[in-house]
C-alpha cells in the first residue's frame, strides 16, 4: 500500500519507505526504511510525524515520531530543490489499499515548525487517548507552537527553541550562533536577540 499526500512538496509512504518530490519532477528524495513500514503495516493503528528539513539546497533532512516517541533522525537525501516548487492544491491518496485501510487525519505544518518530545506525545495522546482530531489540541493542552527560533552553531549543528504564545521580545541564543531566524505562526519575525 502507499499513501501519498501533496501540497506543492509530495510525501509518499511506500511499500519499502518514504519518498519526499516536488511536482515539478526534479529530485526524488528516497529514504529506505523497513523497520519502520514493518511497524506501519502491522495492522495496528499508529500515529506518524515526519519532518522533512531543507539544509540547503536539494539536502533534505527527514525525522520521523511514531505513536508519540521522540524524534528519529532517518539522515539526508538529494531532493526537489525549493525554489523550484510552487503551492498546489491539498490532496491525500491511499494507492492498492486493502478496503479496512484508513488514514484518520492528516495535518500539515510549514516553515520552522518542530514539535519537542512532550509536544509530540501530546499529539499522539490528542488522538489515543482522547479520539479526539488536531483542532481540540487547545481544549486539552497549552497551545500548539506558535513561534520557534533556529540557528547554525560554530559546529555545523542547528539549535533550536519554540513556544507557544507570541514570541517574545528579546530570544537568547548560544554564543556563536549564526543565521539565526526567528518565526511567528510561520512568518518571519524580528525579535532582539541576545548572545549567552
Amino acid at each position: 500500500m502507499a499513501v501519498a499526500i501533496e501540497r506543492g512538496y509530495k510525501m509518499e509512504i511506500t511499500s519499502t519507505g518514504i519518498e519526499f518530490s516536488g511536482q515539478d519532477g526534479g529530485a526524488t528524495a528516497t529514504w529506505t526504511l523497513p523497520s519502520l513500514i514493518s511497524t506501519l503495516n502491522d495492522g495496528s493503528e499508529h500515529f506518524l510525524v515526519a519532518d522533512f528539513e531543507n539544509e540547503g539546497g536539494t539536502t533534505w533532512r527527514l525525522k520521523t515520531s511514531l505513536d508519540g516517541a521522540n524524534w528519529v533522525d532517518q539522515g539526508t537525501q538529494t531532493g526537489p530543490t525549493p525554489a523550484s516548487v510552487t503551492d498546489t492544491d491539498p490532496t491525500i491518496e491511499l494507492a492498492d489499499a486493502d478496503a479496512a485501510t484508513w488514514a484518520d487525519e492528516v495535518v500539515m505544518w510549514v516553515g520552522h515548525t518542530e514539535f519537542n518530545s512532550f509536544e509530540l506525545e501530546n499529539l499522539y495522546d490528542l488522538g489515543d487517548t482522547f479520539g479526539q482530531g488536531m483542532e481540540q489540541y487547545g481544549e486539552h493542552y497549552d497551545a500548539p507552537i506558535c513561534w520557534q527560533a533556529t540557528a547554525t552553531m560554530p559546529d555545523g549543528t542547528v539549535w533550536r527553541d519554540a513556544g507557544s504564545g507570541p514570541c517574545p521580545a528579546v530570544i537568547r541564543v548560544p554564543r556563536g550562533a549564526a543565521d539565526v531566524v526567528v518565526t511567528d505562526e510561520g512568518r518571519l519575525v524580528s525579535p532582539r536577540i541576545v548572545e549567552g
